[in-house]
């Protein structure tokens, strides 16, 4: 019999009582008290489990009891009208004790058969109550990091454009070009609006149409932005690696053109697969059951997904990975091979760091998307993540120096100006000096004419001031400079790349012309 194990068990406990009373000394008679107080300490593995026992109840503790949910049918009726059972296991809950703490001790539900419901079938019937399903939703407090982290990327790029344009006619943003900035903050605005759709659920959108256009967008906004951002990177990072590759050449022109040329290359690759995708396998918004189940084989547990009706969409996802990502690590091994060339204001260098940045991010949360595709919560924050280390590496690399650089050029400026109007100070009152000490003895005789030198060091008499500056030290290594030229009989402004001196693969010091 099945209930052999039970009973076997439960002499063993009363004998093990016993044996603990007289290994204690407590004579050859056991009181039913005390073999009571000791039959509550008894614990050890029987013949049907772990065997503790509850001393609020003096029975066995349910942790250590495998239990049985028996699928009880009505079979037939006795012409004494006694109704017959058919029995039927169709779950074992399994215990899974912790010896150290029995509080924290769990059950597991194995499944034996389908539950057989008294139709014979089975079939879930209308009335049964609703499973309660964990749906793993994203959640208004995951949605909100989300929007947090997409509202700092958006306000770093407006505050960045407003600061370049303010700036417009310094030499920093010049030397940068308008149209750079202008992919650049674009590109991180758009990228990080991806946000949105990768939010969405059915909290959020009501109709199921709407959810999977939410599926289809998100690689759409993301690579689209990228693209924007990534080819200004590009455009910069080859034309510096020119000048690696030529040290002959004088100039290399940036135009705008070139930004254009890059950006109509990436963007007509990652369209066309994105297009392709879309006509033919697009993703739709569905909802996965987990292997969690109830008593009546229900899942309670599910997370929703953007899969692909017919066909695969992982062909397409493959092709923009590798070749987003191929097109990354090249531009990283052109920073690499130009790290010893430098521009002006040192700005390939940030680009560089930029570039190496982005491929970290991508390099870490790939492979976390693969292992956490099957939690929403833990699959949201990884691509919010990416999406933010992206455009934050870009925007704060590639303005911040600049506005240092700004800064110290300013401040440059002003103490020349100081030094300058200092210079002036002494001159005059230099000159001063020498008319008071050539002023004739004789009242009556004409004054004469005392030409004015403009050298107060080449003049002669009393010198009062600050002296000025020493010349700075002539730098005898490569420079490169970059900048935009004026206009030439209507043309637009280009960047002029330009090497000076020597070999462009051993400059380490940037300096700056204007050519007009």
């Amino acid at each position: 019999s099945q209930f052999s194990y039970f009973i076997y068990d439960a002499i063993q406990s009363l004998g093990l009582a016993m044996c603990q009373m007289s290994t204690s000394g407590s004579g050859p008679f056991y009181p039913g008290p005390l073999v009571y107080e000791q039959f509550l300490e008894t614990s050890f593995e029987g013949s049907s489990g772990q065997l503790d026992i509850d001393p609020a109840t003096g029975t066995r503790a349910a942790v250590g009891v495998t239990y049985t949910v028996w699928n009880a049918r009505s079979a037939s009726t006795s012409k004494q009208g006694i109704v017959g059972f058919d029995l039927h296991p169709t779950t074992h809950i399994v215990p899974l004790p912790d010896l150290d703490d029995k509080d924290k001790s769990q059950f597991v539900l194995e499944h034996v058969q389908p539950f057989v419901y008294n139709d014979g079938t089975s079939q879930q019937p209308d009335s049964l109550f609703p499973p309660e399903v964990n749906q793993n939703l994203i959640g208004d407090a995951g949605r909100t990091v989300g929007y947090v982290l997409m509202g700092i990327v958006i306000f770093l790029g407006l505050i960045f454009l407003l600061w370049a344009y303010l700036k417009r006619t310094s030499r920093v943003v010049q030397a940068s070009q308008p149209i750079f900035i202008g992919l650049v903050i674009a590109g991180c605005v758009v990228m990080s609006t991806a946000t949105i759709p990768l939010s969405m659920e059915e909290t959020t959108v009501e109709d199921e149409s709407g959810l999977d256009i939410a599926c289809m967008a998100s690689p759409w906004i993301y690579c689209v932005g990228f693209t924007i951002a990534f080819s200004a990177l590009l455009t910069k990072t080859w034309s510096v690696y020119r000048i690696y590759r030529k040290p002959e050449v004088d100039t290399i022109t940036l135009r705008p053109v070139h930004f254009a040329k890059t950006l109509g290359a990436l963007l007509l690759v990652n369209i066309i697969v994105l297009l392709t995708w879309t006509f033919v396998a697009p993703l739709k918004w569905t909802r996965v059951e987990g292997e969690s189940k109830d008593a009546f084989d229900r899942s309670t547990d599910s997370h929703a997904t953007c899969s692909a009706e017919s066909g695969s969409a992982l062909p397409f996802l493959l092709v923009l990975v590798i070749f987003n990502l191929g097109m990354l690590i090249v531009s990283n091994v052109l920073a690499y091979k130009c790290r010893d060339v430098s521009i002006e204001y040192q700005e390939n260098r940030y680009i560089a760091i930029s570039m190496a940045s982005i491929l970290q991010a991508w390099a870490m949360g790939i492979p976390i998307l693969i292992v956490v595709k099957d939690s929403p919560q833990a699959k949201f924050f990884v691509e919010v993540a990416i999406i933010f280390v992206t455009c934050s590496a870009i925007l704060l690399l590639m303005f911040v120096p600049k506005m240092f650089s700004y800064r110290a050029e300013k401040r440059k400026i002003l103490e020349e100006e100081r030094r300058s109007t200092m210079r002036s100070v002494n001159a005059r009152i230099s000159q001063r000096a020498r008319d008071y000490d050539e002023e004739p003895d004789n009242p009556d005789e004409e004054n004469e004419d005392i030409p004015v030198n403009d050298n107060p060091q080449a003049a002669s008499g009393y010198s009062v001031g600050f002296e000025s500056a020493p010349p700075s030290e002539q730098r005898n290594n490569t420079t490169i400079t970059e900048t935009a030229m004026t206009e030439v009989e209507g043309g637009e402004k280009p960047s002029v790349l330009k090497q000076q001196n020597g070999n462009s693969q051993n400059g380490t010091s940037g300096s700056e012309e204007t050519s007009k």
